[in-house]
């Protein structure tokens, strides 16, 4: 007989929960989704959270997917380290009556960011720019934007992208220049321009899904941006070797590539 001891069944449960195992209760809170709830997901994430790659990568994770980031600085890294070298180049005001900038070599920085579905052969894939917040030498359209793949077996759609100013307010000056079908992929305009001595196009990402069931072996992909002041472009292409820009009359540019991450 146990004397003083009295066990309800809402005790036993509450006893029992804690020794779930952690491997158990880990994979608990992941949620596999379809392909396109996935994306949507995270595509609709970036669009109001584009500098957050650690709150993008558990995202990702809670979803069963796969996250991989890598910049123009380190190379391929945690989302923590990405976030801490965005953050870097964030929190400088330009002050009142600050005179346009040429262009420093650490004006902005790039990274390309993955986002794979745990069970369908596609991901979402964002290339992302940050400029340092006192910097306001954007001073004619266009800036380039461009997502490179090592093959084009795969097929793009879902094209997205956003731009920001350095106080977080979207300003919708990124548009489409090539779909980039059967090519080594997409490019965008960025309409880039400075109001108050505030960059409009201070930060912002492009994305595309990449459907890879056609691909036979390992896909890269890499992320390119070319800042232009002055210049009229005439041409882009884009293949996996680099991003060239073409001029009719160029002025100061300044292109950044990030390392590739592996699809």
């Amino acid at each position: 007989m146990h004397r003083g001891f009295s066990f309800s069944a809402a005790s036993l449960l509450t006893v029992s929960t804690l020794f779930i195992p952690a491997a158990v209760a880990s994979a608990e809170t992941s949620v596999q989704v379809s392909a396109d709830e996935f994306h949507e997901r995270v595509e609709a994430y970036q669009a109001e959270n584009p500098k957050d790659y650690v709150g993008l990568e558990k995202l990702v994770e809670s979803l069963g997917g796969e996250f991989s980031v890598s910049t123009s600085i380190t190379g391929e890294t945690s989302a923590e380290e990405a976030m801490a070298i965005n953050s870097e180049f964030d929190g400088q005001e330009a002050p009142s009556g600050m005179a346009t900038q040429s262009w420093p070599s650490d004006a902005f920085v790039v990274s390309v960011a993955s986002s794979q579905h745990p069970s369908s052969p596609s991901a979402s894939v964002s290339g992302y720019w940050n400029y340092r917040d006192d910097f306001v030498g954007q001073g004619s359209p266009y800036d380039i934007a461009a997502l490179r793949f090592s093959d084009s077996c795969g097929q793009y759609s879902s094209y997205n992208a956003q731009t920001y100013n350095y106080q977080g307010t979207t300003t919708n000056r990124a548009t489409l220049r090539s779909a980039g079908v059967g090519t080594s992929g997409p490019a965008w305009n960025i309409e880039d321009g400075v109001s108050g001595f505030v960059n409009y196009t201070d930060n912002g990402y492009v994305s595309v899904r990449y459907d890879l069931s056609e691909c036979g072996g390992t896909v890269q992909a890499a992320f390119d941006y070319e800042g232009n002041n002055g210049g009229s472009v005439l041409s882009v292409s884009a293949g996996w070797g680099g991003l060239s820009v073409s001029y009719s009359n160029p002025g100061l540019t300044l292109q950044k590539s990030s390392t590739a991450t592996t699809l």
